[in-house]
């Protein structure tokens, strides 16, 4: 198993302190860049052991103890790694404090997971222009539930790149974690203002008016403006037809829509419940019956509720 994450293939200068000899100095740098050379040849053992020895003569190196620990992390062995990538960002917090912040982060320990957010609070301190430590630090927020500091290291990154999709997804997805969904609606219509023809913030939208309940004349434009995109989005189709027959809307649309989509998948067990309902309410109970029997047959056991339900009130029809 060899460590590749975190690896330097071109590691900055070694820094030598005056509490080493001159013999010793050469030896270190003699060594150091044998272990390099090592590695890059993909020559692993050697280069570990290499790295041990040079760690020997000088434990003071960030980059040489860095290297041991990113071959420990690739060795299964994180407690052996965890001190010597502590030992390397202490050295030198501006080339190796990726390594310890998610070292830290990745253990069970509170403890570990706290400190990672101070390493990585302290980095963006220290570095407030790089965008890795900004996204890190975005993502640990979210992972601890810190919503509102993961909204701050947003704007940081906003401010360093831009605002673009990646920043709007983001924040969708903060604001959405909040359960603030008005919020999470209008970051994706900021973005359709400039982008309307994103098919993917247009289908995350209409997820999120599932979840609120909208009224029917918002759920239908949201459905029309998707299939003005994606003519042939069959899950779409399906959401409209049933939204149209269960609020009283042009049941020949829905009907006609509804039949496409079982077309296109005729196993779908929504799709095929969707379709006998459609016929159900437009009084055609025996068509009815025979597509939501079908819709039974392929539906997960599971989850059946709903196709169920229409079965039981279609079957009074039928009797």
């Amino acid at each position: 198993m060899m460590p590749l994450y975190g690896a330097k293939k071109n590691a900055p200068h070694v820094i030598i302190t005056p509490t080493m000899s001159i013999e010793e100095e050469q030896q270190f740098k003699y060594y150091y860049y044998e272990a390099l050379r090592l590695f890059q040849e993909a020559k692993y053992e050697e280069s570990f052991a290499l790295f041990l020895f040079c760690q020997q003569i000088y434990p003071h190196d960030a980059m040489v103890n860095l290297y041991i620990g990113i071959f420990y992390s690739g060795y299964g062995k994180r407690t052996y790694a965890l001190p010597y990538y502590k030992r390397a960002y202490e050295l030198n917090p501006e080339e190796c404090w990726t390594n310890y912040a998610l070292s830290l982060y990745k253990s069970k320990n509170i403890k570990d997971r706290q400190e990672a957010i101070r390493v990585l609070e302290s980095t963006v301190q220290l570095l407030p222009k790089d965008e890795n430590a900004w996204e890190y630090l975005r993502q640990v927020y979210i992972n601890n539930h810190q919503y509102k500091e993961a909204l701050k290291a947003q704007d940081a990154l906003d401010n360093i790149i831009g605002y673009d999709e990646y920043s709007a997804l983001n924040r969708y997805e903060i604001y959405n974690a909040m359960g603030k969904y008005k919020q999470a609606i209008a970051e994706l219509n900021r973005y359709l203002e400039d982008y309307p023809t994103n098919l993917r913030f247009h289908m995350l939208r209409i997820q999120l008016y599932h979840v609120m309940g909208v009224s029917f004349e918002v759920m239908e434009k949201a459905c029309q403006d998707i299939l003005a995109l994606d003519p042939r989005n069959i899950a779409i189709m399906n959401n409209y037809a049933y939204l149209l027959a269960t609020n009283k809307g042009d049941l020949n649309k829905a009907e006609s829509m509804s039949r496409y989509t079982i077309q296109a998948e005729p196993d779908n067990p929504t799709f095929l419940d969707t379709y006998a309902w459609i016929l159900y309410l437009q009084k055609e109970y025996q068509l009815a019956k025979i597509y939501i029997q079908k819709a039974l047959q392929h539906a997960d056991k599971k989850d059946t509720t709903e196709i169920e339900k229409h079965y039981k009130a279609i079957l009074k029809k039928t009797k």
